[in-house]
């Protein structure tokens, strides 16, 4: 083609307001370009901030399933409060069943200590269970007090996170909101049956909320 007819050429699709392929095609791609770098790294973001809550929840529950199951195992199935665990028990299953359907989806990995929190949460449990019913409670206490704080945590940063990457997190602070829900109820059955009025239990509430703190700072960085 000549340098005239392609003038011609041009010409013809400027009176006919139409674009030339070539430039309609550069165009839609690289605006496809951009859109799927931008999506990239708004998953890339997304995974890194999903990546450490759902480890840590997941270890948390998983803990919380051994401690009950070493109450229940140290007070026997006659005890009176052996129902009450039981019920909570029940929850704490339903919590892990969720995050281990959730963390493939969100591409997060299990912490690496996770013989440690169940040999740690079975024997916080069965050691309770040993001392009786309210100390068993007052442990149940502590620990679903250090729960609760640290599940409004989590959500109130998903929230601000959800403004900084615009993205959408609701689906999984409904999740945390109604997992921290039951574990509020569990730490409000456990003062209606007499947590409180265990032996030393201020002291020992304090120290079992301490190395919740300290095992969720582990399982978020292991």
């Amino acid at each position: 083609m000549n340098i005239s007819s392609g003038c011609k050429l041009c010409t013809r699709f400027v009176r006919s307001g139409r674009t030339p392929q070539v430039l309609l095609s550069s165009s839609a791609a690289a605006t496809t370009e951009k859109l799927t770098m931008e999506k990239s790294e708004q998953r890339r973001k997304r995974r890194k901030i999903l990546d450490q809550i759902l480890r840590v929840d997941h270890a948390g529950e998983l803990g919380a399933n051994y401690i009950y199951k070493g109450q229940l195992k140290a007070l026997g199935s006659s005890s009176p409060a052996a129902k009450t665990i039981e019920d909570m028990w029940s929850h704490e299953k339903e919590h892990l069943a969720t995050l281990e359907e959730m963390m493939p989806r969100e591409r997060t990995r299990p912490s690496l200590l996770q013989p440690l929190w169940q040999c740690a949460g079975y024997t916080l449990g069965y050691a309770s269970g040993l001392m009786g019913e309210k100390v068993a409670m007052a442990c149940t206490d502590a620990v679903e007090e250090a729960i609760v704080d640290h599940y409004n945590e989590q959500i109130r940063e998903l929230l601000e996170k959800q403004e900084e990457n615009q993205d959408s997190y609701e689906d999984v602070a409904q999740i945390l909101s109604k997992m921290r829900d039951e574990e509020q109820h569990h730490m409000d059955v456990s003062k209606e049956n007499d947590s409180e009025s265990a032996p030393l239990y201020s002291v020992m509430k304090s120290v079992i909320k301490t190395g919740c703190k300290v095992a969720i700072f582990a399982a978020e960085k292991v």
